[in-house]
């Protein structure tokens, strides 16, 4: 940094004068006190110093381009009194400077159209001083609805009517129609009365010259830039051409400003999908992970219809999981696809994306992503929106994005479902496993601690079914076990819990419960159980059962006391000849 200073001519030449300034000084005070016939020397000097250096910074400040000067404009501005942005405008610039990016790179969106405001601004200031204008003005174009929209705008007429947005089918807009049907520059001299009649004025000017450019990138209409006078001819191609060159000023400013709400956007639509992937990431619930789905879509897109569909047990029937907006559907709705333009998607397996749908009876946009994984289609997301190609190639990427997650957390949830049924479940029967009753036991004894309700477990196990296997064959003592499950189903109220605990061996819980009541429920099964005629392959089994009955609260205060009393009554019940339903006492 020092070697760079010393060899900076620039810094020297100012060393060499801020020492002969300080000489001076010097010189001067000891003459004043001294010698007062020196200061007829000293005082000059001084003042002819001084005068140098207020020409020098001159100079310097006149090679400034205009790019400079409206990036220092903006710097004052943007780090004026009160403005709560100076400091960040400044440690932007600086911090950009320190990792190789553009100061641009650093703001938000709020901050950048602030950011474009101010530079907008300065750079319609300048070309009203250069251009001398009576008004001077800055136009952005809305082609959906025809319309120009106020940006900025500089006058020395008292008659200027403030509207933020001008329809150009309205009077005083014939000019500015030429210039943007033609997309060409506009040198307007010598306007007749109806053209005096300009929009931007409440009352007729007496404008005799008008300039208009249009701001064109890639072929698009972004706005129009334009001066009037009230002096004929005041106007001609060249300053038409000094104009254009403002103008690219500012389409660069507006390319500038786009490119940080895309990198905002994008950056935004990256921070959503990675939460979303963290989130979902432990949610097993269909209605959870649409949730936040939905979630992520509001803070990031816009539409005015949000479908989401699922399959309904079938290939041919769908139901409505969820519905928003303008739409006769709501959540419950079953119905066939194949009518609807969502079953584009679903066919296909990938987006079907229309920007002119309204000629189906649909919003103008309409976009429908599939829940795909590995080939199979769990459902579909489908959007409508009122406004023409509503979403950008970055909003529909996002969407898809979103979706390939959503497929991604219903296959693992799906998995999940069936892994833990294939764990809890009896594979035989589909009661539930030793495990699965274990669990439901403990859940009950937490519940009847906590509300003091009380509940009865029946643990029974089917007669010789170790000669059933042996006498008749695999097949034969599968269907009986199988046949066992259907009586214990039948039998059983809805709130009750079945399991298959071991080969031959049956439980249930009996909730809200106390003795007799589970008494009656055994009763009702083992009497179900000795009336059925089993018949395999013309040979007819006869079946027989023993209960034990343990009551929580009479038989026990814990898991293990409960079943193991459950066992003792098992005991008791085989030594009994008829009616075989135990209690421990």
């Amino acid at each position: 940094m020092i070697n760079q200073l010393i060899s900076s001519r620039t810094y020297l030449k100012k060393i060499i004068l801020l020492s002969l300034f300080a000489f001076l000084i010097v010189l001067s005070i000891l003459s004043y006190f001294f010698y007062k016939a020196l200061l007829i020397v000293s005082l000059p000097a001084l003042i002819g110093c001084l005068i140098f250096f207020m020409l020098d910074y001159l100079q310097w400040f006149n090679k400034n381009t205009i790019s400079d000067t409206l990036f220092s404009r903006k710097t004052s501005i943007a780090s004026g009194a009160g403005n709560p942005l100076a400091n960040y405008f400044s440690k932007a610039r600086v911090d950009a400077a320190d990792k190789g990016e553009s100061s641009m790179d650093m703001l938000d969106d709020t901050q950048a159209s602030i950011f474009f405001n101010q530079t907008s601004d300065a750079i319609i200031q300048l070309i009203h001083q250069t251009f001398a204008a009576n008004s001077t003005f800055l136009y952005l174009y809305i082609e959906e609805e025809n319309e120009l929209v106020l940006q900025s705008f500089r006058t020395e007429s008292s008659c200027y009517f403030a509207s933020s947005r001008n329809s150009l089918a309205n009077s005083g807009t014939s000019l500015f129609n030429k210039v943007i049907t033609s997309r060409q520059n506009g040198l307007f001299i010598s306007l007749s009365p109806d053209e005096k009649n300009l929009f931007y004025y409440s009352q007729p000017e007496d404008i005799h010259t008008l300039l208009m450019v249009p701001l064109l990138r890639r072929g698009t209409l972004l706005g129009v830039v334009g001066v009037d006078h009230k002096k004929p001819e005041r106007y001609s191609d060249h300053h038409a051409t000094l104009l254009e060159q403002y103008g690219h000023l500012l389409i660069q400013t507006i390319q500038n400003i786009d490119g940080v709400y895309v990198k905002n956007k994008l950056r935004r639509m990256f921070q959503s999908l990675k939460e979303y992937n963290e989130i979902v990431k432990t949610e097993d619930s269909e209605e959870a992970i649409f949730r936040y789905l939905k979630e992520a879509l509001i803070h990031n897109i816009k539409w005015d219809v949000s479908l989401i569909w699922m399959r309904a047990g079938s290939d041919d029937e769908w139901i409505v999981t969820d519905a928003e907006g303008a739409t006769p559907l709501t959540a419950g709705t079953t119905m066939s696809l194949d009518q609807r333009p969502e079953w584009v998607a679903i066919s296909n397996q990938k987006r079907a994306y229309r920007p002119d749908a309204e000629s189906d009876g649909l919003k103008k946009t309409m976009l429908s992503v599939p829940f795909v994984d590995h080939g199979h289609c769990f459902g579909v997301l489908h959007l409508e929106s009122q406004q023409t190609d509503a979403w950008d190639m970055y909003e529909v990427q996002f969407i898809e994005n979103l979706c390939h997650s959503v497929s991604l957390s219903l296959a693992r949830a799906q998995l999940d479902k069936h892994l833990f049924s294939e764990m809890s479940h009896d594979p035989l029967t589909g009661l539930d496993n030793l495990q699965a009753f274990n669990r439901k036991v403990g859940a009950e004894i937490n519940r009847a601690k906590r509300f003091g309700v009380t509940f009865s477990i029946l643990i029974f196990y089917i007669d010789y079914v170790r000669n059933i296997y042996e006498n008749f064959g695999v097949a034969a003592g599968d269907f009986v076990i199988e046949k066992i499950a259907e009586i214990l189903k039948s039998s059983k109220r809805q709130i009750d819990s079945a399991a298959r605990i071991s080969n031959d061996q049956f439980g249930l819980i009996v909730l809200e419960s106390k003795r007799d009541e589970a008494r009656d429920c055994a009763h009702r099964i083992l009497r179900n159980i000795e009336v059925s005629e089993i018949d395999f392959n013309g040979e007819s089994i006869p079946l027989t059962a023993v209960i034990g009955i343990a009551t929580f609260g009479v038989d026990g205060e814990d898991q293990m006391q409960l079943m193991q009393s459950a066992e003792k009554a098992v005991q008791t019940a085989r030594k009994m000849k008829e009616i075989r339903i135990g209690f421990v006492s």
